[in-house]
């Protein structure tokens, strides 16, 4: 269920991603490689003004007796997504890389 998703960060089952656009990150390059990803995830290629208006959405379906605080988590990830997006990765969005090409680079 994604109702009130914007006003509940941070997000995934650990914590890990503290905006929504690194959530949508996450999934554009097709998660993160490990023995137990989905053989069907696969990479989105979504484009940076799609990934925005996913999040917009998201936000949209928000109750509207929390309309103040949803406004100001929107503000404060949005700030926070244009300082940093550590889980963006546009090459593997686009399947211009393959997951573990880092890995054996090191």
């Amino acid at each position: 269920m994604i109702l009130n998703v914007g006003i509940t960060p941070p997000y995934m089952h650990d914590g890990t991603l503290d905006t929504l656009w690194d959530v949508m990150d996450h999934y554009n390059k097709g998660g993160e490689p490990n023995p137990f990803l989905d053989g069907g995830m696969e990479p989105l290629a979504l484009t940076e003004k799609e990934i925005d208006q996913i999040v917009a959405f998201m936000f949209a379906l928000t109750d509207d007796r929390f309309a103040n605080e949803n406004r100001q988590q929107m503000e404060a990830q949005r700030a926070k997504a244009r300082k940093s997006r550590p889980f963006r990765d546009q090459q593997m969005a686009n399947r211009q890389k393959l997951a573990f090409e880092d890995r054996i680079k090191k």
